[in-house]
């Protein structure tokens, strides 16, 4: 049985395990918006529920028992991607269930937001950022969730370092959340 779908007013409890895949809660032809509030800035991100509508309604129902607040980017590369989506901030914990893929037909841009995984179907709760001309060029296998509008730009890191172990003092995700639109959905 799926694990019971949020709803989208905030008033889920904060949950970081579940002991099941989500229900299908989102209505693919409606166009979702996620906000995320880091300590860099805001992101504001269009979910694209036509062309990967599992990798939505899992973002949606994270985002929805707020499981991103308070998680840090674990992995910043410079010019690549920006990695986040663990809890545990070490870039091996997850929300304790797998989803298969929905691979993308077209090539990553800067902004683009994607599932990490480990292997095919191997999907839960970590995400990257494309943030560079060298993410860009990443195979299109991985799950594209989003295209993102914000402060792609904020996740630099001094020249000549990169970013792989966690540490509090890199961007951090304050809040998360999803919104519905009425109207129908068009692919970002």
């Amino acid at each position: 049985m799926a694990y019971p779908f949020p709803a989208l007013d905030g008033s889920a409890p904060k949950t970081q395990k579940f002991n099941d895949t989500p229900e299908f809660g989102i209505d693919p032809t409606k166009r979702y918006t996620a906000t995320m509030d880091t300590s860099m800035g805001q992101m504001v991100i269009a979910l694209d529920a036509v062309n990967a509508p599992n990798t939505v309604n899992n973002f949606v129902f994270l985002a929805g028992y707020h499981y991103y607040d308070g998680i840090i980017f674990h992995r910043i590369i410079n010019g690549f991607v920006c990695q986040g989506g663990d809890p545990g901030g070490t870039g091996t914990g997850g929300p304790g269930y797998r989803f298969n893929d929905e691979p993308v037909k077209t090539r990553y841009q800067i902004g683009s937001l994607a599932m990490a995984n480990a292997g095919p179907n191997t999907n839960g709760s970590q995400f990257f950022l494309i943030s560079g001309p060298s993410g860009v060029g990443l195979p299109p296998q991985y799950p594209r969730v989003v295209s993102m509008r914000g402060t792609c730009a904020a996740f630099w890191i001094p020249s000549g370092s990169s970013r792989s172990t966690p540490s509090t003092s890199w961007c951090a995700v304050r809040n998360c959340r999803c919104f519905r639109a009425s109207a129908t959905t068009r692919a970002p």
